[in-house]
Formats: C-alpha cells, sequence, structure tokens
C-alpha cells in the first residue's frame, strides 16, 4: 500500500504538471497571437473564452501537480523513510548507484530544493493573478528549466518508462489546441 501511495503521488504530480505545462505552451502562443490580431474594437485575449477556460484549467493543474508533489513527499518520508532525512540521503544513493555505478545522495537535497522553489512559484503566481500581472521572467524561465531538470532526473533514477505514451499524447494534444487557437 505504502509503495502505491508514493508512486501514485508522483505519477499525478507529474502527469499534472506535464498537462500544466502543455497548456502554459498553448495558452501563452493563443494570448501573444490573439493580442497581435486584436484592435479597440475588438475582446482582449484574455477575455477569449478559450483562452480564459485553458488558464483556468492549467492553474488548477498547476496547483495539483503541486499538491501531489507535497503529498508524494509526506508519503516518502512518512511511510518508507520513517521522517529520516539521513534514510533518504542513503535511499537516494543506492537509487542513483543503480543507475550511473555511484554512490550519491545530493540529490535528496535537489529534491528539497524543488519542493521549496515550486512552493515559491505558486505563492507568487497567487499574489501576481492577484495584482493582474504574472511573474518576472527572470524567476519564471530558471524555474521551469530547473523544474524539468527534476523530473527528467528523478524519472531516470526513481521511475519508468510510464512516462513515454503519456508525454507524446499530451505533445500532440497541446499542438492540436495550439493550432486550433491560432485559427
Amino acid at each position: 500500500m505504502a509503495t502505491a501511495v508514493i508512486l501514485w503521488t508522483a505519477r499525478l504530480s507529474m502527469a499534472l504538471a506535464i498537462a500544466a505545462l502543455a497548456c502554459r505552451w498553448v495558452t501563452r502562443s493563443a494570448d501573444a497571437s490573439l493580442a497581435h490580431n486584436s484592435n479597440s474594437h475588438t475582446s482582449t485575449a484574455v477575455d477569449h473564452p478559450t483562452l480564459s477556460t485553458m488558464l483556468s484549467l492549467q492553474r488548477l493543474m498547476w496547483c495539483g501537480g503541486w499538491l501531489f508533489l507535497m503529498l508524494h513527499f509526506l508519503a516518502v518520508f512518512g511511510l518508507q523513510l520513517h521522517w529520516s532525512h539521513d534514510a533518504a540521503w542513503e535511499h537516494t544513493a543506492e537509487a542513483t548507484a543503480r543507475i550511473v555505478g555511484r554512490r550519491v545522495g545530493v540529490g535528496v537535497w535537489f529534491n528539497d530544493l524543488l519542493a521549496i522553489t515550486w512552493t515559491i512559484d505558486m505563492l507568487w503566481n497567487t499574489l501576481a493573478r492577484q495584482q493582474g500581472t504574472t511573474p518576472p521572467l527572470w524567476w519564471t524561465r530558471p524555474f521551469l528549466c530547473y523544474f524539468v531538470f527534476m523530473a527528467f532526473h528523478a524519472t531516470i533514477v526513481f521511475g519508468s518508462i510510464w512516462w513515454s505514451p503519456f508525454i507524446i499524447t499530451i505533445s500532440i494534444t497541446s499542438h492540436a489546441l495550439r493550432r486550433h487557437l491560432y485559427s
């Protein structure tokens, strides 16, 4: 039971985050296109019903991804590692050794940093949305690069090939939605 909870909280976190990033890609492109094509007598890009729905869906999935990551951390530390950061270090070192042949546990600190930065991103996005802005690119771009880096490495060390069909489906769907919003 504990293993299933640990696996599925991680899978749901990444599935929601990947879907949110796909929505983000679609809405950013569509938002720019609609803003470029609009004039003072037409609706703004944010007023576009499909785009507005996609933005809401993106926010909901991003929040859900964050929530499942926090639940994943609680499950791993509570159910498997008995609240020991030393045990987390050892577990990470063993998993890394199976893949790269070298015992390195420092990845646990990178996991902690991801939890902290994603929490900051969630709070910053919430505050920015209330003020009608977005977080600055100097934060967003490095954070998203770090997020993708961590998702990739966590999948290599702890995950499986399970993600391939999901990522392909999301890629095709987001491309189709992007084309639909452009037309």
